[in-house]
């Protein structure tokens, strides 16, 4: 399935830890993440999610992409679950993409709460 591509504005955050791109693809928009999520970036990463729910028109699926993520840690759990909440009170769905077997992947599966997939395009079939 061919997805249509338009940047979001403020697509982009960088730190030493952490770099986010922010990309809407159609009704979806897609945080990819790459770097470590810890304790001193995982604010960043918190910031880059909870701007998108104020974005119009407000996007189906916020798909948080961890492919490129070296290291995660309980910060990001935390943020994803904050997320999830947040994106859920106004009707958004999360779905978080990370490869199996990952450390972030096995962090998150621990709670249970959160839709995990193993690639983008997984991620972006499910609505």
């Amino acid at each position: 399935m061919a997805q249509n591509r338009t940047s979001v504005e403020a697509s982009q955050v960088n730190s030493p830890l952490l770099t986010t791109t922010v990309e809407r693809r159609g009704e979806h928009v897609v945080v990819q993440v790459s770097g470590e999520v810890d304790m001193t970036s995982a604010p960043l990463l918190d910031q880059a999610l909870a701007d998108l729910t104020g974005t119009e028109p407000a996007p189906a699926t916020v798909v948080a992409d961890l492919t490129k993520v070296r290291f995660f840690g309980s910060s990001g759990l935390s943020v994803l679950l904050t997320a999830h909440q947040r994106c859920g009170d106004i009707g958004i769905a999360l779905v978080v993409v990370t490869p199996s077997p990952s450390l972030a992947r096995r962090a998150i599966e621990v709670d249970r709460t959160l839709t995990v997939t193993e690639t983008l395009n997984q991620a972006l079939d499910r609505s």
